[in-house]
């Protein structure tokens, strides 16, 4: 057995992405990652989805933020909100038909699509509303179709 915490932080997320990626190319589901494949950090957390992409073989278009109330942090066992990235391949455009097949939720989340347009860079203080507001130029109204189902969720955009 693999002692965990002797694992360096660059092999867990190697195990973390190369599993969640094995598992959308088999196409089932699992409950959690393997305990040395978990990410025990934020920063460990985003290095995972950053080689994870990579697996993928796909760009980062966007960013998701997940559990913004405390309600939402309650349903889903977190602290805080949580940041994901949107890979190219799952956006699809206005008017494009959109697979459920294998969808195990069966939800569709409205959501705001904001596009910014200046970048954000690493800071010790924290951005203020009023410097995001700034930033944000164009909003799209979008649907999310979540799915446990090989960690993927469909997102389907119309600009306003």
């Amino acid at each position: 057995m693999t002692d965990v915490n002797a694992m360096c932080s660059t092999e867990k997320i190697e195990r973390g992405a190369t599993a969640v990626h094995k598992v959308g190319l088999q196409g089932v589901a699992i409950d959690a990652l393997p305990a040395e494949a978990g990410p025990a950090t934020r920063a460990e957390t985003h290095a995972m989805q950053t080689r994870y992409a990579e697996l993928e073989g796909q760009p980062t278009r966007g960013w998701k933020i997940a559990a913004t109330s405390q309600a939402g942090q309650r349903h889903i066992n977190v602290e805080g909100p949580l940041s994901g990235r949107v890979l190219a391949d799952r956006i699809q455009g206005d008017g494009e038909a959109v697979s459920l097949s294998g969808n195990s939720t069966c939800l569709a989340e409205p959501e705001f699509v904001f596009v910014l347009g200046a970048a954000f860079p690493p800071r010790t203080s924290i951005y203020t509303l009023d410097e995001v507001m700034e930033a944000v130029a164009v909003l799209h109204f979008g649907i999310e179709l979540p799915s446990s189902h090989r960690g993927r969720s469909c997102r389907q955009q119309s600009a306003c």
